[in-house]
C-alpha cells in the first residue's frame, strides 16, 4: 500500500521542564505534536497516513479525497473531532473569530509527555488552540494500543462544511494555564527541522544504489530531471556514515560507476552535479549485476537495509529478471521506476512484490518528481535484509 507524502516535522526527546513552540496551523502543528509525544516515530507516521481524517492532518495529502461524514475507526473519529474543534474556534462569536494566527506559534510546557503538558500562552486564541490540540493528542495516545493502520481509504464526499450547527464550544481552563512568572526552557524554533521520513529512515542504516538509464532515448533534458529526482529522493534521508549512504551506476550499452557509497550530503550533491549523460543502448540487466559486483558486494555494510532503485524510460535489450532475482536472494530490496516508454513487464520483473509498493510507472519524468516522498517512505519502512 503506497503512503501519502509528508512534509518536514520535528523529532525531539522529551526533557523535564521544557517548553516547545508549536505551529498554530493545525496540520503543521499536528506533525510537530506527533513527533514530540509519540515514543515511536513509525507509529506517528502510520497515524498520519490513516483513515479519512487523520490523513487530512498531513499538509501535503490530497484533501479533496479525504474527510467526509464517515470515519474508519475510533482514532479517525478523534482526528475528525480535533479538526472540527479547531475550525469551530474561528467561527463568529468564538475565541479566534476574525483572527489571522497563521505564521504564529503557541507554546506547550511539559515534564514527561502530553499527559502533564500545559499551555502557558496568555493570548486566548493561542491558548485555546493549544488546549484543543493537547486534548486530542492525549485521546489518540490512549486509543493507539494495538493500532492497525488503514491507508488509502475510500472516503464519502462531505455534505457540508463547518457550519455553526456542527459546533460545540470547547471547554478550556482559565487563561493562561500556568503563571507567566514561571521560568521555562524554550526549544528554539530553528531546531525544529527534522522530518518523519528522515526519522523512519534512521531506524535502520541503509545503503541505497541508484541504477539509472543514460541511453540515447532519455535525452539530456530528461536525464537532468532524473538527476533532480535522485536529489529529491535523497534530500528526504539523513546522509551520514551511520545512516544512509548513496551510490550511482549510470548505464546505456555499458555500465559506468559514477560514484561509490557517499555518506555526506554536501559531497552527494556535488557528485550528482558532476554526472554526465552517457547515451547509447539500454542494457538494464547488466547494470543491475554490475551494481552488485562493483558496489554492493565489496562495500556494503552488514545487517542493514539495502535498496536498489532502477530508473528507466524504455525497453532493455537484455534479461532483467535473472539479475533482479539474484538481488532478492541477497536480501536487496528492488524498486523499479519507469516513465514514457518503459516496459511494464520488465519493470514488474525488476521490482519486488507487491508491485503497488515496489514498481512506479509514470507518463513522464516530470511525474516522477511527485512520488519522491512516497517512494522513500516505502523504502524506509522495510526491515534490514542484507547480511553482507
Amino acid at each position: 500500500m503506497k503512503l501519502t507524502n509528508l512534509t518536514p516535522l520535528v523529532l525531539a526527546s522529551i526533557n523535564a521542564e521544557t517548553t516547545v513552540n508549536i505551529d498554530y496551523n493545525v496540520q503543521n502543528g499536528a506533525l510537530e505534536l506527533f513527533s514530540y509525544f509519540f515514543e515511536s516515530p513509525v507509529l506517528g507516521v502510520m497515524i498520519l497516513n490513516h483513515g479519512c481524517w487523520c490523513s487530512k492532518l498531513n499538509p501535503q495529502a490530497d484533501h479533496s479525497s479525504l474527510g467526509g461524514p464517515t470515519n474508519v475507526d475510533q482514532i479517525d473519529e478523534i482526528c475528525k473531532q480535533w479538526q472540527r474543534a479547531r475550525r469551530c474556534s474561528k467561527l463568529t462569536g468564538n475565541t479566534c473569530e476574525n483572527m489571522n494566527m497563521i505564521g504564529n506559534d503557541y507554546q506547550i510546557k511539559y515534564d514527561s509527555g502530553a499527559s502533564d503538558a500545559v499551555c502557558p500562552d496568555s493570548d486566548e486564541c493561542l491558548s485555546l488552540a493549544c488546549q484543543i490540540d493537547l486534548f486530542h493528542i492525549n485521546l489518540i495516545l490512549e486509543s493507539s494500543v494495538n493500532f492497525v493502520p488503514k491507508t488509502n481509504p475510500i472516503c464519502e464526499p462531505a455534505f457540508s462544511g463547518g457550519s455553526v450547527s456542527f459546533c460545540e464550544l470547547f471547554e478550556t481552563t482559565e487563561f493562561p494555564t500556568v503563571p507567566s512568572t514561571v521560568a521555562v526552557t524554550t526549544v528554539p524554533a530553528t531546531l525544529l527541522m527534522d522530518s518523519p521520513i528522515a526519522v523512519l529512515c534512521r531506524q535502520i542504516p541503509m545503503d541505497l544504489v541508484f541504477v539509472v538509464d543514460g541511453s540515447g532515448s532519455v535525452g539530456i533534458e530528461n536525464f537532468n530531471k532524473q538527476i533532480l529526482f535522485m536529489k529529491q529522493v535523497t534530500s528526504l534521508m539523513t546522509i551520514s556514515p551511520s545512516d544512509t549512504r548513496v551510490s550511482l551506476i549510470q548505464y546505456s550499452s555499458d555500465s559506468q560507476l559514477e560514484f561509490g557509497y557517499i555518506d555526506s550530503n554536501a559531497a552527494l550533491q556535488t557528485a550528482f552535479d558532476g554526472v554526465q549523460f552517457l547515451q547509447g543502448g539500454t542494457n538494464t540487466g547488466a547494470a543491475i549485476q554490475d551494481a552488485y559486483n562493483w558496489v554492493i558486494s565489496p562495500t556494503s555494510r552488514s545487517n542493514i537495509r539495502a535498496a536498489m532503485v532502477v530508473l528507466t524510460d524504455g525497453f532493455s535489450f537484455d534479461n532483467v529478471e535473472v539479475p533482479a532475482d539474484e538481488m532478492r536472494v541477497h536480501g536487496i530490496e528492488m524498486f523499479s521506476v519507469g516513465y514514457f516508454g518503459a516496459n511494464v513487464g520488465q519493470l514488474q520483473s525488476i521490482a519486488n512484490s507487491p508491485a503497488e509498493d515496489f514498481m512506479y510507472k509514470k507518463a513522464s519524468v516530470d511525474d516522477l518528481l511527485e512520488i519522491t516522498a512516497e517512494l522513500v517512505q516505502v523504502i524506509c519502512s522495510l526491515p534490514a535484509g542484507y547480511q553482507g
